[in-house]
């Protein structure tokens, strides 16, 4: 499993924030950030074509994103982190925090927090 954020077609490539990789799975997660709207992306790890796209919520920006697994639990996890920008502020007013997983070829909302500032990075965990 790839996890690298890519840009939208038309816009100008941005250098890749993270790289995760998972074994035993046919999907890349990428988050695109170059892009007015950011997106969490399922594609197909052979053929490339996209499976699913989520949208993040208006004035987000897709910023850092992980794959981690709980000790009782093999499902992968991706903890995407955003920051929230809007044009008025000079700098982020908040961010988000949420975790997906896939099931059954789709991407699934498992948690969502909002922050108080903006989420530059994520790291795997344990618990």
């Amino acid at each position: 499993m790839n996890i690298l954020p890519t840009p939208t077609p038309g816009h100008t490539p941005t250098p890749t924030r993270t790289h995760t990789k998972e074994k035993n799975t046919n999907h890349t997660i990428t988050v695109p950030v170059a892009s007015s709207v950011d997106a969490l992306r399922l594609i197909d790890s052979q053929t490339y074509d996209t499976i699913e796209r989520l949208d993040l919520a208006p004035d987000y920006k897709g910023f850092s994103i992980t794959s981690m697994t709980f000790e009782n639990d093999s499902v992968p996890y991706y903890v995407v982190g955003s920051v929230q920008a809007l044009q008025e502020d000079k700098e982020p007013s908040g961010g988000r925090i949420q975790v997906f997983c896939v099931e059954e070829g789709r991407l699934r909302l498992v948690a969502e927090k909002d922050t108080k500032a903006a989420v530059w990075s994520v790291q795997a965990f344990q618990v």
